[in-house]
């Protein structure tokens, strides 16, 4: 179920299941009833949906937020079981499984994951929790065919939350066409749980590389057709990095090769781990 989040539980509630949820109508009469809700933990693709059914509690939303019923009783274990309101309930929409402290995990999916290609090359994941029980840390994982997957790094987790939590992580050297990125949840009991898989496209577009002019004199323009800004080193015959005065030009970079003896050099251009190479003599 995906109504609200984390901000709307109101007291005495912990947390809503966001597994499941029950709408409850009353379509002829005016007569309040007792709700019973039910559980199956083979239901829930997630371990330890319930642990202590003493703190359970039928919730229900109302419209802006989620509101207790209360606990009239127990059936049943962690495992298998139902709840019974604690009076009557007099209006009717959706239900939920409610729990008033952490005893019970009632799993909390993410309540969103991205994955994005920033302008320097980079791919930042972020994603956000609308309630955390008994988490660790979040695995990272990345995989070039969405099948085959690796760990790039690990971000700990708040442990026990009942507030929204966003997370950031970069990878700092992204794969060079497609990527796929999905997120290990452990738990503090070892348990684990995978998100769902976000992609991007880190294909190297091709760039029209011009230096010139070739021979230079005091000046050397380098323009790739592209607005992204490269990483520029100027070598010497030597392969030697040698002092160069570089500022942004209209169309790229712009190279002052006043301070340059007369000779043979190297201009090495570097954009998204890719490099370009070219001769360019200086000649006055």
């Amino acid at each position: 179920q995906g109504y609200g989040s984390s901000t709307t539980f109101t007291s005495p509630l912990y947390t809503v299941s966001a597994c499941e949820y029950w709408t409850l109508d009353r379509t002829t009469g005016t007569s309040n009833v007792s709700v019973t809700l039910g559980w199956n933990s083979s239901d829930c693709p997630i371990d330890a949906y319930v642990t202590d059914p003493t703190s359970l509690v039928v919730a229900r939303w109302n419209g802006s937020a989620w509101v207790s019923h209360g606990n009239g009783g127990t059936t049943g274990n962690a495992a298998a079981g139902t709840v019974i309101s604690s009076a009557a309930v007099t209006s009717f929409s959706p239900f939920a499984l409610g729990s008033t402290t952490s005893n019970n995990p009632l799993p909390v999916e993410l309540t969103s994951f991205a994955c994005n290609k920033v302008s320097n090359g980079t791919v930042q994941l972020t994603w956000i929790t609308a309630s955390e029980s008994n988490s660790d840390y979040f695995s990272i994982e990345k995989s070039s065919d969405g099948l085959s997957f690796e760990s790039i790094g690990k971000k700990d987790a708040s442990e026990n939350s009942n507030t929204a939590v966003k997370y950031t992580f970069v990878d700092t050297e992204p794969n060079v066409g497609k990527a796929y990125y999905r997120l290990k949840q452990i738990d503090l009991d070892g348990q684990s749980e995978y998100s769902d898989l976000c992609f991007v496209n880190s294909e190297v577009e091709e760039y029209k590389l011009k230096i010139y002019p070739n021979p230079a004199g005091n000046t050397v323009y380098i323009s790739l057709g592209t607005e992204e800004s490269p990483s520029v080193s100027v070598l010497n015959n030597w392969g030697d990095e040698v002092p160069v005065t570089m500022y942004d030009g209209d169309n790229g970079k712009v190279l002052d090769t006043t301070g340059l003896p007369d000779g043979l050099y190297i201009v090495e251009v570097t954009i998204n781990r890719k490099v370009f190479k070219e001769k360019v003599i200086v000649q006055r």
